[in-house]
């Protein structure tokens, strides 16, 4: 009787190979939605990596030169992002110096995800009076 009933099985049915194909499709959109997240966030960290660079190159252009002179602008390191950027020095004298954290300026209409703020101390032109600098990089995307 055994033997009869599995010689009448001649393969698999339609509703098995519809089962089996749904269940691979889902697996297979599982892979593809977790791709497009990686690749996002592959792109907002370099995009955060390279405005932190141009902070950084502000901010040793301004060291290394006392004559710097320039608080805003705009660069286009590659491709279509645009990176603007704002300097901001504050004297430090005895009893006025404010809180690091305070200095921290975000761009109106900028996401706080979309910028990087550099902060540095440094004296002014004259070598007496210490400064803070600021630099913030913000981009948008």
């Amino acid at each position: 009787m055994v033997l009869q009933r599995i010689r009448n099985e001649q393969g698999t049915t339609l509703i098995q190979v519809l089962g089996a194909t749904i269940i691979l499709t889902m697996i297979i959109l599982a892979f593809v939605s977790l791709s497009q997240f990686t690749t996002a966030s592959n792109k907002d960290t370099d995009r955060r990596d390279q405005a932190l660079l141009i902070a950084e190159q502000i901010v040793n252009e301004i060291r290394a030169s006392t004559t710097t002179t320039y608080t805003t602008g705009n660069l286009t390191p590659w491709s279509d992002n645009t990176y603007s950027y704002k300097i901001i020095k504050t004297a430090l004298t005895n009893g006025n110096e404010p809180s690091l954290s305070a200095k921290i300026i975000t761009e109106s209409g900028v996401s706080v995800r979309n910028q990087v703020s550099v902060q540095s101390i440094m004296l002014d032109g004259t070598g007496t009076v210490p400064q803070l600098l600021t630099v913030n990089v913000s981009w948008k995307g």
